[in-house]
């Protein structure tokens, strides 16, 4: 049996695997992956004749792409408003909707959430992706980044968040050694992107670390399955 318990509270029943990961927790985690929706929009994309070209970091349009519902986590809010408030200052050629409210439709035109096909088109042209934490710090941002050759960025709070309270502990440990951007806090966005942007030789290094990484874990990922399965 499978639990997707974004809150780790399921530890009573008897789950053999779990999404969204805890160390308290014994059951094998699996990787978060994209959400549906915009995994089909990946396919859709990766489907077109001729594919497009999968683009180096040094050749995409943008900085990076800011695409989260604001209310899903206070931190959310604020780095949105960082984020309005360098619109005019920056040179940064930036992607950003931040919607306020989440809707389960991301696709439905009666919400104000940025379509996935136009979500996975701004990833595969963005060097790096915001990933700010929402209810849990492993969220589909993370993976669907990695689909499309974007390098996230976290926060080191992230990292160092332990929610014992809800069940959680260690959310993203199997993200440690992960080559993503980690920031002491968001106020450091825009001069730490600024800085990496003038060395174009050294994104396209940082891209290839982070795929070379996030493939090995999930074949590792994989052979965790099967062993489970075995034993």
């Amino acid at each position: 049996m499978v639990t997707n318990d974004e809150w780790c509270q399921i530890s009573y029943a008897p789950f053999d695997f779990r999404q969204y990961h805890s160390a308290s927790i014994s059951s094998t985690s699996f990787p978060l992956g994209p959400r549906i929706d915009t995994w089909k929009s990946f396919q859709k994309l990766w489907a077109q004749d001729p594919p497009p070209p999968s683009l180096l970091a040094s050749q995409r349009k943008y900085a990076f792409n800011a695409v989260f519902t604001q209310g899903t986590h206070k931190t959310r809010a604020k780095l949105a408003s960082l984020i309005n408030s360098h619109t005019e200052q920056s040179s940064l050629v930036v992607y950003t909707k931040m919607a306020k409210h989440w809707a389960k439709d991301a696709n439905s035109p009666r919400t104000k959430q940025v379509n996935t096909d136009t979500v996975v088109k701004v990833m595969t042209d963005s060097v790096f992706t915001l990933a700010p934490r929402g209810h849990h710090p492993e969220c589909f941002r993370l993976f669907e980044a990695a689909e499309a050759g974007s390098i996230p960025i976290l926060t080191k709070g992230d990292f160092a968040l332990d929610m014992k309270h809800r069940g959680c502990t260690d959310p993203l440990g199997q993200w440690r050694d992960a080559p993503v951007i980690v920031l002491d806090s968001w106020t450091e966005l825009y001069p730490t992107v600024e800085g990496l942007m003038k060395d174009p030789v050294r994104l396209d290094q940082m891209q290839q670390e982070f795929v070379a990484w996030f493939q090995g874990y999930m074949r590792g990922a994989a052979a965790n399955f099967e062993d489970a399965l075995l034993s």
